[in-house]
């Protein structure tokens, strides 16, 4: 880059410099160009309720290298039972919990990935969890 005030610039080129700049001060630090009632301190989001998407393992499928972990499904309402079918994917069921639920499956989800196995009503399950933001319900968009 150029000097700041390089005298090789046109007005209109240090006009757009100067924009550029504003704008990636803007992006990079918000809280030096904005004032503290637009952006106030980072807090950690905690969800109250999380979008489920449950499918049975498929015993076709190529192992995984590391081995899962295999987690009891903590619920009363069973992981075959749980929430609707999935329109264009028969083999998903879509599901949403909230209130004790949610307290009950929440700090599990925590501890888990991506390859926990869930086991219930004799079958082995994949659990996707997606923690619901403000404004969003069910299995909808």
């Amino acid at each position: 880059m150029e000097q700041p005030n390089d005298g090789r610039l046109s007005p209109a080129a240090r006009a757009q410099r100067d924009a550029m700049k504003a704008l990636v001060a803007l992006l990079t630090e918000p809280r030096a160009s904005l004032a503290t009632s637009v952006v106030g301190d980072d807090t950690p989001y905690e969800p109250t309720a999380m979008r489920l998407l449950v499918s049975p393992i498929d015993p076709n499928a190529e192992p995984s290298p590391l081995p899962p972990a295999t987690r009891d499904w903590p619920l009363a309402t069973g992981l075959a039972e749980l929430g609707q079918v999935v329109t264009d994917a028969p083999n998903i069921r879509c599901a949403m919990v909230d209130g004790a639920d949610f307290a009950a499956l929440y700090p599990l989800a925590k501890e888990s990935n991506e390859l926990t196995r869930w086991a219930g009503g004799g079958a082995d399950y994949t659990v996707r969890f997606r923690p619901l933001l403000p404004g969003e319900s069910g299995c909808g968009s």
